[in-house]
């Protein structure tokens, strides 16, 4: 499929609430494509890289490198705490998911991610929450 093609359909997947998976040999242009994109969904906003809580001015973009990442780093550390005289396990996130405002969040080399980190992507793809964290309903992936 061209990339032109491709960036098409994504946008189509977006649309109906889904999330699209690129698949495609090495150096074919699939992360061009979604920044492409990123800059068609942010309408003329300014793209930022790496905030989890643009503006309304702004548009995020986030890019996870999953094979770089272990599944603390997205699903958090696992903490006891106290709430109504019971132990409950929470989760202490890291501060690299988004809070507020719009963006993207791109999760790539996902083939090459450890099985755990697919995991915890497979939560937020399909139930959009990770534990107590809820992703904003601005952001796509």
């Amino acid at each position: 499929m061209k990339p032109s093609r491709a960036l098409q359909v994504m946008q189509s997947v977006l649309k109906g609430g889904n999330a699209p998976f690129l698949l495609g040999g090495t150096g074919v242009g699939k992360s061009a494509i979604v920044r492409e994109l990123a800059d068609i969904i942010a309408d003329g906003k300014e793209i930022v890289v790496d905030s989890v809580s643009p503006t309304k001015n702004q548009f995020g973009f986030i890019d996870f490198r999953l094979s770089l990442y272990e599944s603390v780093d997205l699903g958090g550390l696992p903490y006891i705490k106290e709430v109504d005289e019971r132990c409950v396990q929470m989760r202490a996130f890291l501060g690299n998911l988004p809070v507020s405002g719009e963006g993207i969040l791109f999760f790539d080399e996902y083939a090459q991610a450890h099985g755990s980190v697919q995991a915890i992507v497979g939560q937020l793809i399909y139930e959009n929450r990770l534990g107590e964290y809820v992703k904003p309903r601005g952001w796509k992936i």
